[in-house]
């Protein structure tokens, strides 16, 4: 029996994505980017939790550490981009911060009680980085097991082995979720990518749930993918020895940026890496436009719910429910 969608203004008005900004987007580990560019003592990087901007250090002890990117002070944001400091300076009123996230200096106060700040999680699979809001949550490790087994099984893809070779990014006319929706089902695999996957979304096409990590595979083809809620994807084709991160962030609510790192084993062929490439953003250049068609069907008013094939679509129906109960729980 199919199932329903989520409503259609939910992917639609500004005030729809300020909810996901704060309820569903801050949730979980989420990939980051190369982990390389915090490797030094001294280096740091930014990214976004949803509507929390973070920023990770690498102090001079060597400690990988994570910290909300807003000053105590006023809440200006303290760092932009990556690079190498001793500190990290507010360009507001100078207060400055260790890269322990400890108060370095805070001109003309003198403050009681020790202010640092607030720690996120921060974790590396090989070279990847990734982060999350609660420092309390589970270990990366234990999120991504289910994946770890097929890397390991299906793709035969070391982690520790591959290095980064490109970085490309697409801005998709369309929310975030229908992004999600639309990387998460194979369903349209046998009409849209006929010539790109041919054989995926077949009877062999298997599909994993485990609470927030949804995961997907073929030997035959040692693929396997990983989907880590809310915005993080994660595919390994073993025949390539190729491996590729993508994060997933909201520009506005019909505007969604899709970053994708490229990984190959260090001993890989670059040209046949290259052709990888290629191929793989052929795929992506045929997701797109209809990802945007969804986004201009659900704006029109035409529908208020679509229906899920119960089959083929139960990690989106997944995806769903987990949207839904994050907002329930907000």
């Amino acid at each position: 029996m199919a199932t329903r969608t989520l409503p259609a203004d939910w992917y639609t008005t500004t005030e729809s994505l300020e909810r996901d900004r704060a309820a569903v987007l801050r949730l979980g580990w989420q990939y980051i980017g190369p982990a390389t560019d915090v490797v030094e003592p001294g280096s740091f990087t930014t990214g976004q939790l949803g509507s929390l901007p973070i920023v990770i250090t690498r102090s001079d002890d060597g400690t990988l550490r994570g910290f909300a990117n807003v000053c105590r002070h006023r809440g200006a944001l303290i760092a932009e981009g990556c690079g190498k400091r001793r500190t990290l300076q507010c360009r507001y009123h100078g207060w400055t911060y260790k890269l322990d996230g400890s108060l370095h200096r805070s001109p003309g106060m003198t403050l009681d009680e020790e202010v640092r700040l607030p720690e996120v999680a921060v974790a590396t699979l090989g070279p990847l980085l990734f982060a999350a809001a609660d420092p309390d949550c589970e270990p990366l490790e234990t999120a991504l097991a289910p994946f770890l087994e097929l890397l390991d099984r299906v793709a035969g893809v070391d982690p520790d082995r591959i290095v980064h070779r490109r970085r490309l990014e697409h801005t998709i006319a369309a929310n975030w979720k229908v992004v999600v929706e639309n990387f998460i089902e194979c369903y349209h695999c046998p009409l849209v990518h006929t010539e790109t996957l041919p054989g995926y979304g077949d009877d062999d096409y298997r599909i994993g749930q485990f609470g927030p990590l949804h995961t997907q595979h073929l030997d035959d083809q040692r693929f396997c993918f990983a989907y880590l809620f809310p915005t993080t994807q994660l595919s390994a084709y073993g025949l390539e020895n190729a491996f590729v991160a993508r994060a997933i962030q909201p520009l506005n609510h019909a505007n969604t940026r899709v970053a994708l790192d490229y990984w190959f084993l260090d001993d890989c062929d670059p040209v046949a890496a290259d052709r990888y490439i290629d191929w793989f953003e052929r795929v992506i250049g045929e997701d797109k436009p209809l990802c945007e068609s969804v986004q201009h069907g659900l704006a029109s008013g035409a529908i208020d719910r679509g229906y899920l094939n119960p089959d083929a679509e139960s990690g989106l129906a997944d995806f769903q429910r987990l949207v839904t109960d994050a907002l329930s729980e907000a």
